[in-house]
């Protein structure tokens, strides 16, 4: 059987940013790292001891993440933000 080691040190924290400056810069890096598309718009960063490790964009929901630093629970968590972020500006508009 083989197990899978996550990365848990460290706490991490969810803020919103734009793709811009230097959260631009970390969607970018994030996004080579995935190999996909950057999220365009708003997005929800999921940092690790202050850097980024994960980012969501709120209204396409492109995940971009950084696997070594970041895991399945890290990437659900910014899930689950954006659905309550999508929530919020549902009921109560932007």
């Amino acid at each position: 059987m083989h197990f899978l080691t996550l990365p848990t040190e460290g706490h991490v924290s969810i803020r919103g940013g734009l793709p811009e400056g230097r959260d631009g810069e970390a969607v970018d890096r994030l996004a080579a790292l995935s190999c996909r598309t950057p999220p365009s718009g708003v997005v929800l960063f999921a940092e690790r001891d202050g850097d980024p490790v994960a980012a969501i964009g709120i209204f396409g929901g492109t995940v971009v993440a950084d696997h070594t630093r970041s895991d399945l629970r890290v990437r659900m968590r910014l899930r689950l933000e954006r659905l309550f972020v999508r929530a919020v500006i549902a009921v109560r508009g932007i």
